[in-house]
């Protein structure tokens, strides 16, 4: 019941943005607040189980990506993609909306960073190994970062963006 009650959340927080309620989760379920507060004591505890389950998939999807077999071009690009799971949830401040203890929204913040530092180490993996142009970290970030966010807020394509962050770190 746990995952369930995360999932749904996930799905009403895709459907809804930032506006939806414990109320919109019972609804969806078809269960009592009751029930939901029997797996998670607060609000708090459930939006960091919220943000961790989405944090936890992403590194997950980027691993399976680097173990795939497909060219270091195409595994870099697709881990940008997955990382803008977890840009959207700092963009739209959902995770300040939710959440209000500092520990947790700390700990949200370092797990964000880390997959940054160890996105950066895998490129560097790939520049050192000849397969991708080297690019100054900083700019890297935020031209990844501009475009991940025109896919997701402007609703551009996909495809265009990915093409571009490819034009950008091919050799």
């Amino acid at each position: 019941m746990k995952d369930k009650i995360i999932l749904a959340s996930i799905k009403l927080l895709e459907n809804f943005s930032v506006k939806f309620t414990v109320d919109d989760i019972k609804n969806e379920l078809k269960i009592s607040k009751k029930t939901i507060y029997k797996y998670f004591e607060s609000k708090d505890e459930l939006a960091h189980a919220v943000f961790n389950y989405i944090i936890d998939n992403c590194i997950t999807a980027q691993n399976n990506i680097l173990e795939s077999k497909q060219k270091p071009l195409d595994k870099m690009v697709l881990c940008f993609l997955e990382y803008m799971q977890i840009l959207k949830l700092q963009s739209d401040k959902i995770v300040e909306m939710y959440v209000q203890n500092e520990q947790i929204l700390a700990e949200i913040k370092e797990k964000s960073d880390t997959n940054w530092q160890w996105l950066m180490a895998t490129y560097h993996h790939f520049v050192k190994q000849n397969e991708l142009k080297k690019i100054d970290d900083d700019i890297l970030k935020i031209i990844v970062e501009a475009i991940l966010k025109s896919i997701y807020f402007a609703n551009n394509k996909a495809e265009v963006g990915l093409a571009c962050i490819k034009e950008v770190i091919k050799k």
